[in-house]
């Protein structure tokens, strides 16, 4: 069959190469513009540029193959476009530490000398917490998915063997808005911690804390406790303690397990020793469960 322009389609293998390639950037941009991907992506799209001069080669060496003629090996050079894009978008969501992206991350001083450690990590967005056996004394990157929450930023203040950490919001900008924030605190470290976040989901199982806050809405797994340890709950929380656990409750919106005693605003588990004694401010909502 002979085109308009006298070319000639001996396969529909290109045209439907470059139609998934077209369906592939809509997708990608339809994305950023809705809030799936984070704007960042298009920094690490831009940073792998080097890609499409390499298809363009390829390009160039197969024309003289198929010079007027659309033939299968003319669908080559869009299934590397593609390849290229998926590649990128791949990349970007493992959350290569290479990538333009990975700009706003960044790691805490070392452990070596450090015994103890306060963090206040404070944001509108999600926050995600958990511990590690990282050489450093914490680690903060952004959750490579779209949102409205800026890039973090820290303050900290090392004296002898106590570190106190603060983790707050930058200025917004264009480029590094994402869904929130994902901390990793070492585990080496003895920890005294305070979060604020729209959404939380912190798995504190791991580590040493020595005593607890809670603000904004999630859910919290709690290590088991090396000493009594002070929880202050300020908003809507589910809490998991570890079986056999000590831990005291007193607040009016507060949903316990069965086994549980006591009432009019105060609740005791049945486990005894040291353990958490949790305090529900004023229109909090507090459900324990057992981990």
């Amino acid at each position: 069959m002979i085109g308009p322009t006298g070319r000639r389609f001996s396969s529909v293998w290109p045209i439907w190469a470059w139609i998934m390639v077209a369906f592939g950037l809509i997708v990608t941009g339809v994305g950023v513009v809705g809030g799936v991907f984070p704007r960042s992506l298009i920094l690490d799209l831009i940073s792998f540029w080097p890609g499409l001069i390499l298809v363009m080669l390829v390009a160039a060496a197969l024309y003289p193959f198929h010079r007027g003629q659309w033939s299968r090996l003319a669908a080559v050079v869009p299934l590397l476009v593609l390849s290229w894009l998926g590649s990128t978008i791949a990349l970007h969501l493992a959350e290569w530490s290479v990538l333009p992206s990975a700009a706003a991350d960044f790691d805490g001083p070392a452990i070596t000398g450090i015994d103890e450690a306060s963090m206040m990590a404070v944001t509108g967005g999600e926050l995600m917490v958990v511990f590690s056996d990282s050489s450093s004394l914490y680690e903060v990157q952004t959750i490579r998915k779209g949102g409205s929450t800026p890039a973090p930023r820290s303050l900290e203040r090392v004296d002898g063997a106590r570190a106190q950490v603060t983790i707050k919001e930058r200025e917004p900008d264009t480029w590094f808005l994402a869904r929130g924030w994902r901390v990793r605190l070492s585990a080496g470290v003895s920890w005294s911690v305070d979060l604020e976040a729209g959404e939380m989901e912190a798995d504190l199982s791991g580590g040493r804390i020595t005593s607890l806050r809670l603000a904004g809405a999630g859910d919290v797994l709690l290590p088991e406790p090396l000493a009594e340890v002070e929880v202050i709950v300020d908003g809507r929380f589910a809490l998991d303690l570890p079986a056999g656990v000590a831990m005291r409750v007193s607040g009016s919106e507060v949903t316990v397990p069965a086994d549980w005693t006591g009432g009019d605003g105060e609740w005791a588990s049945p486990g005894t020793g040291d353990g958490y004694v949790v305090t529900v401010t004023s229109g909090a909502i507090l459900l324990v469960r057992d981990a």
